[in-house]
């Protein structure tokens, strides 16, 4: 009997720690201290309803585990390399989902095998003791579910669950990310194929861009319209602009750094005669268009002056400026 309880006990703890509430999840009990305040999520599969609420919580609290039982096709568990844990933590739709808060979800079409959902749900800011502050205009998403098999070993009695159907591979690589829907965007990037992992890494060098441009916009406006920094500083800088180290290191790489073009440094705004040409932040090793990196599916990535963000080709340099 002893040896039986020993071979049981693994799986009874697995048991009882997935009835529990995580705390570490944003939003279940009162820890971290930001959550306070927040309503517990409950996790729950067995309608539609209930499974979309689960998969907001799992999505807006980012918990790779609970995304792996609320989205059809994933498989249970933690998989990939730490590439994904930082995808699910900084892409695109992940982004749109924090600080959302679920107001309501309609239940708009339902069948044995599928269902369609309404998702209502604002954003909420927080205020100097992490508690969150209703700020923004309502938002609403759409939601495909199919009740299948459940994935999970327990418990055994039952046999379906309801999960959210994610937009295919295929939908991904034919549009830009910013044109789909995030939610179902975020619930594809949630089953880790390997397949998007370029397209993923281009779109977060983009959104990585576009922040260090518009963070210079920031900086000069408060520096007389002067770009009062050049490259060996425009980290420490724009820091306080931007507000992250990591945007500072190109998405997908360990240490390769963004470069602000030191030909604008001590240049003022005025000065830049073409700003949607002239080179603001580059990935390359010098001042020329002949040792930048063409790591993006054989594209470099540029900010321009004006904050705008272009994937080139070498043939399309020809068209740039280094100086202004």
């Amino acid at each position: 009997m002893k040896r039986l309880f020993l071979t049981a006990l693994p799986l009874l703890i697995c048991c009882v720690a997935f009835a529990q509430p995580d705390p570490n999840v944003a939003g279940m009990g009162k820890n971290p201290p930001e959550a306070e305040g927040i309503q517990p999520i409950n996790f729950s599969w067995d309608t539609p309803a209930n499974a979309a609420r689960s998969f907001m919580g799992a999505l807006i609290s980012s918990n790779e585990l609970y995304l792996s039982i609320a989205v059809a096709g994933a498989h249970y568990g933690y998989y990939g390399d730490e590439e994904w844990v930082d995808i699910l933590r900084n892409a695109y739709p992940f982004n749109t989902a924090q600080n959302l808060k679920v107001d309501d979800i309609i239940v708009d079409e339902s069948t044995e095998e599928e269902a369609t959902v309404t998702v209502s749900a604002h954003r909420e800011s927080r205020n100097g003791q992490g508690r969150p502050v209703p700020a923004g205009e309502r938002i609403t998403y759409t939601l495909r579910l199919r009740h299948e098999a459940n994935p999970l070993p327990f418990p055994p009695e039952i046999k379906k669950i309801w999960r959210v159907v994610p937009l295919s591979t295929e939908e991904v690589l034919a549009k830009s990310f910013h044109t789909l829907p995030p939610l179902s965007l975020a619930a594809t990037l949630s089953l880790r194929d390997p397949r998007l992992l370029p397209i993923i890494r281009q779109q977060s060098a983009i959104g990585q861009l576009k922040q260090l441009g518009l963070g210079a916009m920031q900086f000069v406006q408060d520096y007389d319209e002067i770009y009062a920094f050049d490259d060996a500083a425009h980290d420490r800088a724009l820091l306080p602009y931007v507000k992250s180290k990591s945007l500072f290191i190109i998405a997908s790489t360990k240490d390769a750094k963004w470069h602000f073009n030191d030909n604008l440094s001590k240049t003022s705004l005025a000065a830049i005669n073409e700003p949607a040409r002239t080179v603001l932040f580059y990935d390359g090793s010098a001042l020329d268009s002949e040792h930048l990196n063409f790591r993006f599916d054989d594209k470099t990535l540029i900010c321009f002056a004006d904050g705008h963000v272009s994937a080139l080709t070498k043939d399309k340099l020809k068209d740039i400026l280094w100086k202004p």
